[in-house]
């Protein structure tokens, strides 16, 4: 669905990805952006240079694009 979350998608389709509190905060969930445009619930849990690297929380981001591609650890 389009307002699940990265995180929530990927479990729905039996993906493995690491992550935690769901909130955001821990980053067990980050990820960097290879491709496609992320929208972020929060981003608290990312310094301001991770974000300009394009690192990404798979637990409160929503793909804007259907070209997202997530690189993971």
């Amino acid at each position: 669905k389009p307002s699940d979350t990265i995180l929530a998608s990927a479990l729905d389709q039996g993906v493995d990805l690491p992550y935690s509190c769901q909130s955001g905060l821990c980053t067990a969930c980050r990820g960097k952006a290879l491709s496609g445009q992320v929208k972020l619930d929060e981003e608290e849990g990312l310094s301001q240079s991770e974000r300009a690297e394009g690192y990404v929380l798979t637990c409160v981001g929503h793909p804007l694009t259907d070209d997202v591609v997530i690189e993971i650890g």
